[in-house]
């Protein structure tokens, strides 16, 4: 939206994450819904930049290039095999050094 010029300079979204893992996949909702909920912690959107906002108050802003520019390299590192098998291989030791005893 913002790289397509769909927000003017006054306008912003609401967003939650998908995923605790996954900083960057995110959801639109209404404000209504971040009420009705009680939803705490929370994103905006803007042509600015990315607002976060945690127990209802901002706690931090990334200009809305450098946010993408950190989706984009999120979203190269987990390509990486490391970063798939991560939990399985750390399971998979844990089990192991376990057994050994």
């Amino acid at each position: 939206m913002v790289r397509q010029k769909k927000l003017t300079a006054d306008e912003f979204i609401y967003m939650i994450r998908k995923n605790q893992n996954d900083h960057y996949n995110m959801e639109v909702v209404a404000y209504s819904e971040i009420i009705n909920k009680k939803i705490q912690d929370y994103y905006t959107f803007s042509c600015k930049g990315v607002s976060k906002f945690v127990n209802s108050k901002p706690t931090e802003f990334i200009p809305v290039e450098e946010w993408f520019d950190e989706v984009k390299a999120f979203n190269e590192i987990c390509k990486y095999n490391f970063f798939i098998m991560f939990r399985k291989w750390k399971c998979l030791k844990k089990w192991m050094k376990t057994i050994s005893y």
